[in-house]
């Protein structure tokens, strides 16, 4: 038996086991408990999967109106243990892997379960690949002690001490980001660049993906759980969704579901939802959303379409920095990634740099900035809103490329800018300057790969000649 079993016998006493109940169905539940990752929370905690599983968003996702646990389930409550960095590495390895007060031991109301985890514990052994080439040249020990690590948390909801009633669990399996290329270890470097990516072939990518489905498999199966089958669901709409050579591209509906590497955005969320509603209750609704908001805007105002930068007329980006053990290359240093629409994407996103970098951007001469009621200008840095860390950067407005230059003022992350403060009535230019220091970058704020406040769009509310 595992010593955090063992000290939470201990803690808590015997449990008397007989004449339990049995397990319940999905419309019997009181109780729904989910435990998650990164993907779970993602993209925001009130917008992830779980948060529309439990209370659907009628405006966004008129089609799932009344088809959700708030409705069907009206007097379960839902305990939500889903927390970013989570994986079924971390929950084998904790020794107290749930909370009491969130998981009574006395609570013997009807449980309904969810897990999902993972997507840490792929992007933990592609990274271990890239520097163990005995495991590039046979992952079994690897794929051999991820199967350990999901059977301990699965075991979890048969430890009496956790769930008093045997609960009704689901489980679903890891998404591949790749589309089916498993080009998996190129992905993970475009954030975390190390060498030997080029070791970890597309065949082993597909390999470890497959591996770890069967891993999750064989351990549901074990338990009489039920699946959810996430993996399939996701195939063509990830970071080769719009390539017709992809062998899942999905010509009718080509969008993204991804916002990071492994993390849904909105689209992606309510897709795992909607897979997880159909599981749980047999109800397809196929239906597809539309005019959903990049989740960085929210809270902001409305840019409207043409509203957003057009050009960019100038920029001193930080190509790299070093400290005395390592040059760090920007890896996302093309301003131009950030003109037009958000994308709501780290893929879609400029690093400016640190202190002294900057960038300029054209709004164009028929949609300069203006004026108007409220805030007029949106910058959206990839902070809280967009799951990334938020940086600090300048605002300035000026009529020329060169200035003279009026400041709006200092920020982090998504913001939203007003002329009137600072006695401007319209501009055509405005410059984000980076006010990252090194020390500061090197130390651990953000990326050093992506060095200081990466934009993903500049706008402005009210665009006029």
């Amino acid at each position: 038996m595992n010593l955090w079993l063992v000290a939470l016998l201990a803690c808590k006493g015997p449990t008397d086991t007989g004449d339990l109940p049995e397990v319940p169905a999905f419309e019997d539940a009181q109780r729904v408990v989910t435990i998650g990752d990164n993907v779970g929370s993602n993209p925001s905690w009130s917008r992830s999967y779980i948060a529309l599983l439990a209370d659907n968003d009628d405006e966004l996702f008129p089609a799932f109106a009344g088809s959700d646990l708030a409705t069907v389930l009206p007097d379960a409550e839902v305990v939500r243990l889903d927390k970013g960095g989570d994986s079924f590495y971390t929950l084998a390895a904790s020794a107290q892997p749930f909370c009491d007060e969130c998981l009574p031991a006395d609570d013997l109301r009807p449980t309904l379960v969810i897990i999902e985890l993972g997507v840490n514990d792929l992007v933990a052994t592609a990274l271990a690949m890239l520097n163990d080439e005995s495991l590039r040249a046979d992952p079994t020990p690897a794929l051999d002690e991820f199967q350990g690590d999901v059977r301990t948390v699965l075991r979890m909801t048969e430890d009496r001490t956790l769930f008093p009633t045997p609960p009704l669990v689901y489980v679903t399996n890891v998404y591949d980001p790749s589309d089916g290329v498993g080009d998996v270890a190129d992905l993970v470097t475009s954030f975390f660049p190390f060498p030997g990516a080029e070791d970890v072939t597309p065949e082993l990518g597909l390999a470890i993906i497959a591996g770890f489905n069967d891993a999750i498999e064989a351990e549901v199966m074990a338990i009489d759980a039920q699946p959810i089958d996430i993996h399939g669901a996701y195939l063509g709409h990830g970071y080769h969704y719009n390539d017709d050579t992809s062998p899942f591209y999905d010509a009718e509906d080509p969008s993204i579901w991804f916002g990071t590497v492994i993390d849904p955005n909105l689209r992606g969320a309510h897709e795992l939802r909607r897979t997880t509603w159909l599981a749980l209750t047999g109800e397809s609704i196929t239906a597809i959303p539309t005019d959903l908001p990049v989740e960085s805007t929210t809270g902001l105002p409305v840019v409207p379409t043409d509203g957003w930068a057009k050009a960019i007329a100038d920029s001193a980006v930080t190509a790299e920095i070093a400290d005395a053990d390592m040059t760090y290359v920007n890896i996302a240093a093309d301003p131009e990634v950030a003109l037009g629409e958000p994308s709501g994407s780290t893929f879609g996103v400029v690093a400016v740099g640190v202190l002294g970098a900057w960038i300029t951007f054209d709004m164009g001469e028929q949609t300069r900035a203006t004026d108007g009621d409220g805030e007029d200008l949106v910058v959206l840095e990839y902070g809280t809103l967009s799951g990334g860390t938020p940086e600090p950067y300048r605002v300035s407005v000026a009529d020329s490329p060169d200035g003279p230059w009026t400041i709006l003022g200092d920020a982090f992350g998504e913001r939203a800018f007003d002329l009137a403060p600072a006695g401007v009535t319209s501009a055509r230019y405005i410059r984000v300057e980076s006010l990252a220091q090194m020390a500061e970058v090197l130390g651990g704020m953000g990326s050093p790969y992506y060095p200081g406040p990466e934009l993903d769009a500049v706008g402005v509310v009210y665009p006029a000649p």
